[in-house]
């Protein structure tokens, strides 16, 4: 004979505790994600970056990944911009490489080109902004990204 018995309760119980906790850490992580793009853009705006509608003589040398939405990328002569793209790019946040397609070879135009993750060639994120930052921006940018992960990993631990 079976020594426990089917509560259809418990499980009902069981279910929406579950799903609770699920969505409570569905809205933490979006909470940290929205923080860490307003932080990105709270700092462009503090220090009194502009936008520039274009990059002329780029060559694509690198990029530092942020969230889906914001990046880095350094072109030739060690010159780094801020990106943000138009909305969030899948696959963005996990890619080790981009792809970017600028639609004239050695200008990069916001609102017309796009960047790629590596293994989605075909799925296009179009650039929203593009800010020139120094090398101390970039890292400054990055302290905010590194602050970012570590306020994720203390809400996943």
């Amino acid at each position: 004979m079976n020594q426990f018995k089917y509560f259809p309760q418990t499980l009902v119980v069981a279910r929406a505790c579950l799903l609770i906790s699920f969505l409570s850490s569905c809205v933490s992580t979006q909470e940290v994600q929205s923080e860490s793009q307003s932080a990105y853009m709270h700092y462009i705006e503090s220090e009194k970056i502009e936008n520039i509608d274009k990059i002329t003589s780029f060559r694509y040398q690198g990029w530092r990944k942020l969230d889906g939405v914001h990046l880095m990328i350094r072109s030739a002569y060690n010159k780094h911009f801020f990106i943000r793209l138009k909305s969030t790019c899948p696959h963005l946040k996990t890619s080790k490489s981009i792809i970017v397609r600028n639609s004239t070879s050695n200008t990069f135009i916001a609102r017309f080109d796009s960047i790629s993750p590596g293994k989605f060639p075909g799925l296009k994120c179009f650039v929203k902004d593009i800010y020139p930052i120094t090398q101390g921006q970039a890292d400054e940018i990055n302290a905010l990204d590194k602050k970012a992960q570590a306020v994720k990993g203390e809400l996943t631990s």
